[in-house]
C-alpha cells in the first residue's frame, strides 16, 4: 500500500520525467559522438569548401604565407586565420588532411557543452537542468547543418565566443574581464563576426560597471588590433584585404526589421515553442528578481547579441544553416537556466497546482526534444562514396600533368597533383571587390585556361563559359552512379564534367575564322 501510495505522489513523477528528460538529453549527445567518429575518418570531403581549409593548413606546414595576393594557384579564405594555426598544430601529430581540422571542430563542440552545462548549473545550482541544456544543442545538429564535426572554422569561433561569454558571467574582477577579452580577441582572431557580440558586451559592461568596460574594451581592442597590425606586417598588406575589405559586407533583400521579424518566427518561434516560452520566462524572471542591474541585463545583452548575430549571418547572400549555431547556443542556456528555475519554483510550492506546473512542463520538454530526433545515417558517407571517392582520385592520377579541380580544394593532393584556389575563396574575390586584385586574379584565370595550362578541368558546374568553350572540349562524366560522393552537408555539388585541351587544329581553325571575319569587317 505504502508502494502505491509513492507511486501515485507528483513528486515521484517528477523524479521520473526529470530522469527520462535527462536520458533523452544524454541519448542526442551519443548520438553526435557516434556520428562524429564515423565520419572523422573519411578521406573526403564532407562539405565542399572542406578541402580548401585543409589548403591553408598545407601552405603553414609547407612555410608558405597564408594571405597573398589572389591568384589561381591559391586565393585565401576571406577568414582570420587562428583555426589554421591550431589546425597546424594538431596536423603535426595527426598528419595532414582532413582529420586534424575535424579534431579541432570536435573538441570545440566539446568545449561548447561542457560551457553550456556549467553555465546552466551555476544559473540554477542544478545537474540535470545542465544536462537538458547540453541535450537541446546536441539536438540541433543537424538543424544547424551537422556542422559540429566538419573542418571549417565555426565551432572554434563559437567556443571561444561562449568562453569569453562565461568569463564576464562568472569571473567579475579584473582579471576575470582580461581573460574575457582574451577569449573574444581570440574569437575575433578565428571569425570576424565575433564582433557582433563583442560590441554589444562592451556596451552592456559600460552600462553597469564603468571600469570593467574600460578594461575590457582595451583589453580586446588592444588583442584583436595588436595581432591585425602584426599579420598585416607578416603578410605584407594582404590580411586586411581578405578579413576587413572582403569580410565586411552583408547582402540583403527587404527591410531589417521585417527579415528580423520572418527569422524569429520561422527559425525560432515555430520550431522552438516550449524552449521560447522558457526563455522569455526566464529573462523576465531575472529582470525582475535579480538583485543588481549586472545580473539583470547579462542575459538580454548576452542571449540577444547571439541571436542578432546569427540573424545578420543568416540573411547574408550565400548563407547556410551553420549560422544559426550562435541562436542555438543562446536557446540551449535559456532552455536548461528556464527550466531550472520553473521546477524550483514549482518544488518550493505545496500546493498540487504547482506540482501538475511541474509535470506539465517537464512534459512539454519532453515533447519538444522528441519532435527534434533524427536518423543519423543520412549524415554517414556510406562505402559506396569512399570508393566513388578513391576512384575519383584515380582518374587524377591516371592523367599526365596537371589537373585543375576548382570546386574542391586538397582531394587533388591525394592524386599526388597540386592543389589550386578553391571557387568560393576566387568567387569572393571576384564579386566582393572592385580594382588591382580582382582584376589580377580574372586575368589570371583567363590566361591558364586560354594558354591551356591543366591537362585537365574537372567542374561541377559552369566556370568561366567562354574561356572554357574556346579551348576546352567536355570529354566525359566522372560519375556513372547518380547516388554517390554527394557532401552530407552544405552546397550538395560533386565534380562532374571532364574537359581535355582541344585539339591544336581546332584552335587554329577558330582564330582563323575570327581573322577572316575582321578582314571583312575592315
Amino acid at each position: 500500500m505504502g508502494r502505491l501510495r509513492v507511486l501515485s505522489t507528483p513528486s515521484f513523477w517528477e523524479s521520473t520525467l526529470k530522469l527520462l528528460l535527462v536520458l533523452v538529453s544524454l541519448s542526442f549527445v551519443l548520438v553526435f559522438l557516434i556520428v562524429s567518429f564515423r565520419r572523422l575518418l573519411y578521406p573526403y570531403e564532407l562539405e565542399w569548401m572542406e578541402g580548401g581549409s585543409v589548403d591553408h593548413v598545407l601552405r603553414l606546414i609547407q612555410g608558405l604565407p597564408l594571405y597573398v595576393s589572389p591568384t589561381l594557384d591559391f586565393t585565401p579564405y576571406r577568414y582570420t586565420p587562428l583555426y589554421y594555426f591550431v589546425g597546424w598544430f594538431v596536423a603535426q601529430i595527426t598528419g595532414i588532411g582532413f582529420v586534424p581540422l575535424r579534431i579541432v571542430s570536435i573538441l570545440s563542440t566539446l568545449a561548447c557543452f561542457g560551457l553550456v552545462f556549467q553555465f546552466v548549473r551555476k544559473e540554477t545550482g542544478n545537474v540535470w537542468a545542465g544536462l537538458v541544456g547540453v541535450g537541446f544543442l546536441a539536438a540541433t545538429y543537424p538543424i544547424g547543418g551537422d556542422w559540429f564535426d566538419v573542418g571549417r572554422c565555426d565551432m572554434l569561433f563559437i567556443a571561444l565566443l561562449l568562453g569569453g561569454l562565461y568569463a564576464l558571467r562568472f569571473y567579475a574582477s579584473g582579471r576575470g574581464v582580461l581573460m574575457a577579452s582574451l577569449l573574444f580577441s581570440l574569437s575575433y582572431l578565428t571569425k570576424q563576426v565575433a564582433t557582433l557580440v563583442i560590441v554589444p558586451m562592451a556596451l552592456y559592461l559600460l552600462v553597469v560597471d564603468r571600469k570593467r568596460g574600460v578594461l575590457f574594451i582595451c583589453g580586446t581592442v588592444v588583442g584583436i588590433v595588436a595581432t591585425s597590425l602584426a599579420f598585416e606586417q607578416v603578410y605584407q598588406g594582404w590580411y586586411s584585404y581578405y578579413t576587413f575589405e572582403l569580410g565586411r559586407s552583408i547582402t540583403y533583400r527587404g527591410t531589417l526589421i521585417g527579415r528580423f521579424r520572418s527569422y524569429l518566427h520561422v527559425l525560432v518561434l515555430r520550431p522552438f515553442p516550449v524552449v521560447s516560452l522558457l526563455g522569455l520566462f526566464y529573462l523576465v524572471y531575472r529582470t525582475f528578481q535579480a538583485k543588481n542591474l549586472r545580473n539583470r541585463l547579462y542575459y538580454w545583452f548576452a542571449l540577444g547579441s547571439l541571436t542578432f548575430s546569427a540573424f545578420l549571418l543568416w540573411i547574408n547572400a550565400g548563407s547556410y544553416y551553420n549560422n544559426l549555431i550562435p541562436q542555438h547556443v543562446a536557446l540551449s542556456l535559456v532552455l536548461g537556466c528556464g527550466l531550472g528555475v520553473v521546477i524550483e519554483k514549482a518544488r518550493s510550492g505545496s500546493s498540487v497546482r504547482m506540482s501538475a506546473v511541474s509535470i506539465a512542463v517537464l512534459l512539454l520538454t519532453i515533447g519538444q526534444m522528441a519532435a527534434m530526433r533524427y536518423d543519423p545515417a543520412g549524415l554517414i558517407p556510406t562505402s559506396a562514396d569512399r570508393q566513388a571517392g578513391d576512384a575519383f582520385v584515380n582518374l587524377m592520377r591516371s592523367i599526365d600533368g596537371e589537373v585543375l579541380v576548382p570546386f574542391h580544394g586538397y582531394i587533388p593532393v591525394l592524386a599526388g597533383k597540386r592543389s589550386h584556389a578553391q571557387r568560393m575563396a576566387m568567387q569572393d574575390g571576384i564579386n566582393r571587390t572592385r580594382g588591382h586584385p580582382r582584376d589580377s586574379l580574372l586575368a589570371d584565370i583567363r590566361r591558364c585556361i586560354s594558354e591551356k595550362k591543366f591537362s585537365a578541368i574537372i567542374l561541377d558546374h559552369r566556370w568561366f563559359d567562354r574561356e572554357m568553350s574556346s579551348t576546352y572540349d567536355s570529354t566525359g562524366v566522372v560519375f556513372a552512379d547518380t547516388t554517390v560522393y554527394w557532401p552530407v552537408t552544405g552546397w550538395r555539388i560533386r565534380p562532374t564534367t571532364i574537359f581535355r585541351p582541344k585539339p591544336p587544329t581546332e584552335i587554329g581553325d577558330h582564330i582563323s575564322e575570327i581573322d577572316s571575319t575582321t578582314k571583312v569587317k575592315r
